[in-house]
């Protein structure tokens, strides 16, 4: 792979557009310096930040508490996770609101079984990891407090989930969220 194919959404239409005629009319040695230079100066204007999408998902079951401390322990300090209310208006940390989307046996949602019930529903990913991850459950919100709680500098970005919005309301969404994670606030 090419290195402008790899830092390519660093560059403007410009500097991608120069650094592919270096390619073209130079020689390796000149394209590493004009690439590592183009890539120095969007990193001085725009610094990167990674982001552990529903943790480290790559290896484990995505927004799951392994993938999230997984995530951090590699040394990611900004996490993004999804967020449904169970039918008891806990915040569950799952995308999916069809049960038959997260490997369940069954049909339904989980916005219809309560939180205690939901934290018992294996999301192991057998599909992708086999037997690996038995065991494996969906989290609460709450579950992830202690976790970030360990890792002052770490950030947390949350997304609500437009089925739980639709069931609850947005003001009830947030306020159980931020219930949620006030410990995190002291």
């Amino acid at each position: 792979a090419h290195p402008d194919w790899v830092a390519m959404d660093l560059f403007s239409q410009a500097e991608h557009d120069e650094v592919a005629q270096a390619i073209l009319l130079s020689p390796d040695a000149v394209l590493a310096d004009r690439v590592l230079a183009s890539i120095r100066r969007n990193m001085a204007a725009h610094p990167i930040t990674l982001v552990a999408h529903r943790g480290n998902a790559a290896e484990l079951p995505a927004n799951t508490l392994p993938a999230f401390e997984s995530a951090l322990a590699l040394g990611v300090r900004q996490l993004a996770l999804d967020v449904q209310l169970a039918s008891d208006a806990v915040p569950m940390v799952v995308r999916e609101y069809e049960l038959r989307r997260l490997g369940a046996a069954r049909d339904g949602s989980v916005l219809d079984l309560p939180a205690g019930e939901l934290a018992r529903l294996e999301v192991a990913e057998r599909e992708r990891f086999g037997d690996r991850h038995a065991g494996v459950c969906i989290p609460r919100l709450a579950d992830l407090v202690p976790l970030l709680q360990a890792v002052p500098d770490a950030t947390l970005f949350v997304t609500l989930q437009r089925a739980s919005l639709a069931r609850h309301g947005h003001r009830r969404v947030v306020r159980t969220v931020l219930e949620a994670l006030e410990p995190l606030r002291q």
